[in-house]
């Protein structure tokens, strides 16, 4: 699973001089999740050209069929800190959405945030089923299918709303605040439709699992 050799140089944005500029890649090396001794993980050091700001990359491998085409999953920064990463068990499609409206926000393009954050919303729409209609419409529908709580629907119709703002043409900017509060209602959507109610089941399951055996 290791590469073949390592990279020279990555590009990207520098968390400390927010240049985007090719990061030198000090080292880079694999260890292994502490918990379970498996899941390969991928750290990399690299140092800012421009202000010889260091950075701390990790990323876990989950195959290829959950991350193609290496098997990686994306970098996540652990030095400096920055927002916490999603779960693998969100469809990539969305999560590729989600990072993408999250690289808007830092480079200050905080329409375009909003927009991709729609764009994340509505995709999330299609992979619950909800295929017709205008977006409005498929989230009522989410809700009153309950797949939604009404304080989960009101969340993703302002999201929709500031999203619909932004893809228009308007004398109204969206403002940061309000790209980085849309992205983390959307942030929540997502975990609460695939990470946590994956994880009730499953924990629900375990639980009936020891009371039938303890009859």
């Amino acid at each position: 699973m290791a590469d073949k050799e390592t990279p020279v140089s990555i590009p990207e944005q520098c968390p400390h001089c927010e240049k985007v500029v090719d990061m030198t890649v000090q080292a880079q090396w694999e260890s292994f999740v502490p918990e379970t001794g498996d899941l390969p993980l991928k750290w990399t050091s690299v140092q800012c050209p421009n202000c010889t700001g260091v950075c701390l990359y990790l990323q876990e491998y989950f195959g290829p069929e959950v991350c193609p085409p290496d098997g990686w999953d994306e970098r996540y920064q652990m030095y400096p800190a920055q927002a916490r990463r999603l779960s693998a068990d969100i469809p990539s499609e969305l999560r590729d959405d989600y990072r993408e409206a999250r690289e808007c926000v830092k480079s200050k393009l905080y329409t375009a945030a909003a927009v991709m954050a729609r764009r994340t919303l509505e995709g999330i729409t299609i992979d619950q089923g909800y295929t017709k209609g205008a977006l409005f419409n498929r989230l009522k529908l989410m809700r009153d299918d309950a797949v939604i709580d009404s304080r989960l629907y009101d969340w993703a119709d302002i999201c929709r709303d500031v999203g619909n703002q932004a893809a228009h043409a308007s004398k109204q900017s969206v403002s940061r605040e309000d790209a980085t509060e849309t992205l983390d209602f959307v942030e929540a959507l997502l975990d609460y439709l695939y990470v946590f109610q994956s994880r009730y089941q499953n924990f629900k399951a375990r639980r009936d699992a020891a009371k039938a055996s303890a009859k």
